[in-house]
């Protein structure tokens, strides 16, 4: 049995499972726009890696997060940024390092065996959409975030219960919008032109987590720790999520198209500089034995 074939072995009880929650739909959404913008090349060389949808395999991350296997994967979810927009490599949150090693090795993939081709491609379908989330980057300025004194552990009253102001904006999408099938969300968020698209995913993921946080930091400017908030809170702030999700969309396509397809105009293709080096030990990185 070949690598490959082992991890999708592993996958299975995951990919079959029903009971998504609601951000797992936010993840299938993204996931689902950006691959209809994926070129043709770029689709055929993932369907040599991957037995399903890049849709199917976008909460792979949030399902095995807590298994042995990639306890290592625990703070990759979140970004860590200082006061000066920079990116410290002892940050809690290590996103922006994770996804940087990750396309730096898929950028390479044709070095690589399989397995580690594979699971640096889910890698990176789940955390470009992932530093998209409002609510999902560590501030230095709003307390630390090793302690529980940090804003992004602070709880609201999200109508009459308490929860965690992170999930609030975790669900947004798929609380303003029950219901919507995969197809009428993309016709709802899919609508930006190609010139908006190239412009929106243009640069690194240090630049994206940037134009993110211009955006979604304010929103601990809206509820302080213990607030009443409702479905009336999200509608009105209701444009930071929906910002985010073409943005997310538009970038997963941007670096897959980018990594797995050459033959694009070199006008199309954004300059990855992975200019940072994750101190995580991604365990599938091995190359290949040249004998």
């Amino acid at each position: 049995m070949n690598s490959k074939r082992l991890i999708t072995v592993f996958l299975i009880p995951f990919l079959s499972l029903n009971a998504y929650s609601w951000s797992s739909k936010e993840h299938r959404l993204m996931a689902y726009i950006a691959e209809e913008h994926l070129t043709k090349s770029t689709r055929v060389i993932l369907a040599h890696y991957l037995n399903h949808s890049i849709v199917e395999y976008s909460t792979w991350m949030d399902r095995v997060r807590k298994s042995p296997e990639y306890k290592h994967t625990t703070f990759w979810h979140s970004a860590t940024m200082a006061e000066d927009g920079s990116f410290p490599e002892d940050g809690k949150g290590k996103a922006i390092p994770a996804l940087n090693n990750a396309i730096k090795i898929l950028e390479n993939y044709r070095e690589y065996d399989d397995s580690t081709v594979f699971v640096n491609i889910l890698y990176v379908i789940h955390l470009v959409p992932e530093i998209h989330c409002p609510s999902h980057c560590f501030y230095y300025d709003l307390g630390d975030p090793k302690t529980a004194d940090s804003r992004f552990h602070q709880k609201v009253y999200f109508d009459g219960k308490i929860k965690k102001y992170h999930s609030v904006w975790d669900s947004s999408i798929s609380t303003l919008y029950p219901g919507l099938t995969l197809d009428e969300y993309k016709d709802k968020f899919d609508n930006w032109s190609p010139t908006m698209q190239r412009s929106i995913s243009d640069g690194t993921p240090e630049d994206w987590m940037r134009d993110i946080a211009s955006i979604c930091r304010k929103i601990y400017d809206l509820a302080e720790p213990d607030t009443k908030i409702g479905i009336d809170f999200l509608r009105l702030h209701k444009d930071i999520p929906e910002s985010m999700v073409p943005r997310a969309a538009y970038r997963l396509a941007r670096v897959l198209n980018d990594i797995f397809d050459k033959e694009q105009p070199s006008r199309q293709r954004m300059n990855i500089r992975c200019c940072h080096k994750s101190r995580q030990s991604q365990n599938h990185a091995k190359r290949r034995k040249n004998n």
